[in-house]
């Protein structure tokens, strides 16, 4: 029988404090994930994977050491305990480092955790995998498709020397499609996915059947001329631009070493009084939802803006500390491309479930009221941090005339301060989504479809 995760954290922690360490933390995942890959309609991957391990801090005289193991095994675990105190020790004393967390009381949190998803045979999900790509081909210009289907869950713990005792079980599951298609030899791509903490909510030919629409409907493309446009930004564009754009603008780190465009922006109207944005740890069923952080604050609720006014940043334990105020349970443990948290990484500030409180309409009662405009489903550029200017390349956007989206666009851009993005919001949609991506780590946005008054595009001179 497995031992639990905070036995083993507090053999860490024991022998941490054994070795003269003044704080000391450990936190620990297990992982278990399968995937399946279904490449150009035939090839098929399916393949598991498994990690666990465990990552102890160390602070010696305000001076913090880190060290990481990819075992439980007890003498590994002491070892990385005392790996870590040697390096506190060896280390210059930061004056700024206060304190590790209490222990507190933790939330409540609901729907992040499915049996059923756990239970699941491997085998079934090539025939998930295998039914999203068949439900691309649309019609007879789908020339390939693509899909994948990612199911894991996950263990997490923390153990610190204050008293800190926290464990948490989750799932996830992610499937997402891209299909690609080609009439009179030019070719071009659609995507679809989504995310869940319940395999149910997975619906493979809603996705399957979306990616392959717009395949089809990107095909002759066209370029555009440059103009000042109002632009509908998509659910999808517009989690992934208020992603980067708040997390790291509204990290308390990155406002601590001005660095960020909202540096001394906190209660200022800085948006349209259509736009409140709440990031929410304890959402039920949210893909960024436990009880506690990385560090093992409590989960909290935390209103960032409000009717268009900053409310607040979000903080981790070091950069609270540096305030004399307390965390907001923003700590996260990351590495690149990884769906869950990972023992690997050094804390840093993330978002939880950054939710844009809806309105009304969907994307398409939006595109109604534009007469010459330009829908935004996708871009994956992201903002300057400093300065808040955004230039980014509409990987997949349409032209809208006289209230619907006629033609997709051929290499056009965007270009807009975060500033005037958000104080040129008109409308709000209702269409929310989940949006969760490895390839960003596992970060939550939960995002409708917006209208903004106006930006400049860049298309063809």
């Amino acid at each position: 029988m497995e031992d639990s995760l905070i036995n083993i954290g507090s053999k860490a922690v024991e022998a941490a404090i054994e070795a003269n360490s003044d704080q000391a933390d450990a936190f620990l995942t297990r992982t278990y994930c399968v995937v399946v890959e279904v490449e150009k309609g035939s090839s098929k991957h399916a393949y598991t994977v498994s990690d666990e391990g465990v990552s102890v801090k160390s602070v010696c005289r305000g001076s913090v050491g880190f060290s990481y193991a990819t075992t439980l095994e007890t003498k590994d675990v002491i070892k990385t305990a005392t790996s870590a105190v040697a390096e506190a020790k060896a280390g210059t004393t930061d004056p700024e480092f206060k304190s590790l967390p209490k222990p507190q009381k933790t939330p409540t949190v609901k729907g992040i955790y499915d049996k059923a998803a756990v239970e699941a045979d491997p085998a079934d999900f090539i025939d998930v995998a295998v039914q999203l790509a068949e439900s691309q081909r649309i019609d007879k210009r789908i020339y390939s498709v693509n899909s994948a289907i990612r199911c894991g869950w996950q263990q997490i713990a923390v153990v610190n020397s204050l008293g800190v005792e926290y464990e948490d079980k989750s799932t996830l599951v992610q499937a997402e499609g891209e299909a690609i298609a080609k009439e009179r030899g030019e070719m071009s791509s659609g995507f679809e996915f989504q995310s869940s903490r319940w395999l149910r909510e997975i619906d493979p030919s809603r996705i399957g059947r979306t990616a392959g629409e717009y395949a089809a409907r990107s095909l002759h493309r066209k370029k555009i001329k440059t103009a000042t446009l109002p632009v509908v930004v998509d659910s999808i564009a517009a989690s992934y631009i208020f992603l980067r754009s708040i997390m790291d603008g509204a990290s308390a780190e990155n406002i601590q070493y001005k660095r960020s465009y909202l540096c001394g922006k906190l209660g200022k109207k800085i948006g349209s009084r259509k736009l409140t944005i709440i990031d929410d740890g304890t959402n039920p069923n949210g893909v960024g939802s436990f009880r506690f952080d990385a560090e093992g604050t409590p989960s909290q609720k935390t209103t960032i803006m409000e009717k268009g006014v900053l409310k607040n940043y979000v903080y981790d334990c070091y950069t609270a500390g540096k305030e004399g105020r307390e965390s907001t349970g923003n700590a996260f443990r990351v590495l690149p491309s990884r769906m869950f948290m990972n023992y690997r990484g050094t804390p840093t500030i993330g978002v939880r479930n950054l939710a844009i409180k809806p309105g009304k309409g969907t994307v398409e009662d939006l595109v109604s009221e534009v007469k010459d405009g330009i829908l935004l489903r996708a871009t994956w550029d992201r903002p300057n941090n400093s300065t808040g200017e955004f230039s980014g390349l509409i990987s997949d956007g349409y032209k809208i005339e006289d209230g619907e989206a006629k033609y997709a666009t051929r290499q056009t851009n965007m270009g807009i301060n975060m500033i005037d993005f958000f104080k040129r919001i008109v409308t709000v949609g209702a269409d929310s989504r989940q949006f969760q991506s490895a390839s960003v780590g596992p970060y939550c946005v939960v995002s409708p479809s917006i209208a903004i008054e106006k930006a400049m595009i860049s298309g063809a001179q």
